[in-house]
């Protein structure tokens, strides 16, 4: 299990990485993955997200398809945000 929070997300604002915004990204987060991936786990994480609190427990398999949605159709910036806060966060690099 990993630790993610959407709430309290930090986007880099510049592709030097040296300032970054905190945004609120569940709701984001929870249409990429209800919009754009298929099949019932990607349903159940997309709601698992939008009604999230903050910090919130993930498997590896529900960590690698976020990933897969985040690496397919979000922005690099997101896609260099989402990496370092997973890394970040858990204190580890992401999933083998």
């Amino acid at each position: 299990m990993k630790k993610i929070n959407l709430k309290e997300f930090d986007v880099f604002t510049d592709i030097s990485k040296r300032q970054r915004v905190r945004c609120d990204m569940r709701r984001s987060v929870a249409n990429l993955l209800y919009n754009q991936m298929h099949g019932i786990e990607a349903l159940n994480l997309a709601l698992t997200i939008h009604r999230s609190e903050g910090e919130l427990s993930v498997s590896d398999d529900d960590l690698r398809m976020l990933q897969t949605a985040v690496e397919r159709f979000g922005t690099p910036a997101l896609i260099d945000a989402f990496a370092e806060h997973v890394k970040e966060y858990n204190g580890n690099p992401q999933t083998e």
